[in-house]
């Protein structure tokens, strides 16, 4: 073997150990990324879980109040009608 070829084998062996190292670099990137974007997701999912839940209490709130009977609603102001008033022309008898 000459030089030239153990210097050869040399610049092989430290090119190899340079993409191992690259290799790993990639690999953790890899691992940290997927990590962020877990917690991003579980972060999400926990607010929209939550969104939900406020939502089907609303709707429950609501159901309970159409079922309930009219006594203990409001009245409906809308569907009786005023009485008119003593100085109202419109009811006075025509002459």
């Amino acid at each position: 073997m000459n030089q030239n070829d153990i210097q050869n084998i040399l610049n092989a062996q430290q090119q190899a150990y340079q993409q191992a190292a690259d290799v790993g670099a990639h690999f953790k990137f890899l691992i940290y990324s997927s990590y962020a974007a877990l917690m991003v997701c579980a972060i999400f999912l926990i607010l929209i879980f939550w969104k939900l839940c406020q939502i089907q209490k609303q709707l429950a709130a609501n159901a309970t109040s159409q079922t309930m009977p009219p006594s203990s609603q409001e009245p409906d102001f809308a569907a009786a009608p005023a009485p008119p008033a003593d100085d109202d022309s419109r009811y006075a008898p025509k002459s």
